[in-house]
């Protein structure tokens, strides 16, 4: 089962490789996670892809360190962070202090095998999807 995300976050850190087809962006983003106290965060360890021979038709925009971005992607839970594959990165006209506190939102996509029950004038089907996302108290690099 995968599991989508969207984020607004603060970039910490960013390292750039080049390659004959692509930069690859490896990012470092803080999501903050409650607007009284700035130690309340998580982590994202954010995978980018931007290719270099199609002009504008990703959606990966230009960033810097210390920006603020909007995150969709794909992501796994880590230990102390997520893994978040990136498949649009949007800048946004914020600073770490004024981005808004929204937390991480997410969307389960998955497959079932149970059938469809009609209740009255009802539709209802049924399943079970285990919680993997947990805050966790922040920690040291």
């Amino acid at each position: 089962m995968s599991a989508k995300l969207f984020a607004i976050c603060y970039v910490q850190a960013c390292i750039d490789c080049l390659t004959q087809k692509f930069t690859a962006k490896d990012i470092i983003a803080i999501v903050r996670l409650s607007e009284d106290d700035l130690s309340k965060i998580i982590y994202l360890n954010i995978k980018a892809f931007v290719p270099l021979n199609e002009p504008n038709d990703h959606y990966i925009e230009s960033f810097e360190t210390s920006d603020v971005i909007s995150v969709k992607g794909k992501f796994v839970s880590r230990d102390n962070y997520y893994t978040v594959s990136a498949t649009s990165i949007k800048t946004l006209e914020f600073n770490f202090d004024d981005m808004p506190v929204l937390g991480i939102n997410t969307f389960i996509i998955g497959i079932t095998n149970q059938t469809i029950k009609n209740n009255d004038d009802n539709i209802s089907l049924e399943f079970y999807v285990e919680k993997k996302v947990r805050e966790k108290e922040p920690s040291n690099f």
